[in-house]
């Protein structure tokens, strides 16, 4: 079966968010960090297609209870 860059991207960003891969990593320098509610977060960056012209920027939370 051949999946979309899309479906590969949600599964990848709902179970291992924070995982280092070549298409998943944190950013540097002044977009490093994004602060949100008064709390600062690390950014990262995915790329959904092996070209790379495609970004999602995100951070991740805690979950909550």
């Amino acid at each position: 079966m051949i999946r979309n860059p899309l479906a590969e991207t949600w599964d990848s960003l709902t179970r291992t968010p924070l995982v280092v891969d070549p298409k998943n990593y944190p950013l540097r320098g002044d977009f490093a960090v994004i602060t949100r509610d008064g709390m600062t977060h690390q950014r990262w960056q995915h790329k959904p297609t092996r070209r790379g012209d495609a970004r999602i920027w995100f951070y991740g939370t805690q979950p909550r209870s």
